[in-house]
């Protein structure tokens, strides 16, 4: 019984492990589709999909990200998101998105 327990806890994790992977596949598409030219739907959608990720998965695609269209999606996020978010990527870009997020006009 216990090694019924233990398998279905590692199946369980291993589902959970895949499920985050595609959902950061899914998302680092959309956002290269979408590049520098992305529409307000598009940047809607974006926001969907990043706000199921953590934020250590969202930080760690949007490192790979272009700045306008990182910029578009943590201006358009509630505060505390975007914040996590940047805590989670490495000094140098995150600083370099707030650079830019303080002279974006608000969406």
């Amino acid at each position: 019984m216990w090694q019924l327990s233990q398998d279905l806890a590692a199946r369980a994790a291993l589902l959970l492990s895949r499920e985050e992977r595609v959902m950061q596949d899914v998302a680092a598409r959309s956002a290269e589709r979408a590049g520098q030219g992305a529409s307000d739907k598009e940047i809607k959608d974006l926001l969907k999909v990043y706000g199921e990720m953590s934020p250590r998965n969202a930080a760690q695609i949007m490192e790979g990200l272009n700045d306008t269209l990182s910029v578009a999606l943590l201006s358009r996020m509630p505060q505390d998101q975007a914040a996590a978010i940047l805590a989670k990527m490495t000094p140098p870009r995150a600083a370099a998105l707030t650079e830019k997020l303080s002279r974006s006009p608000a969406p």
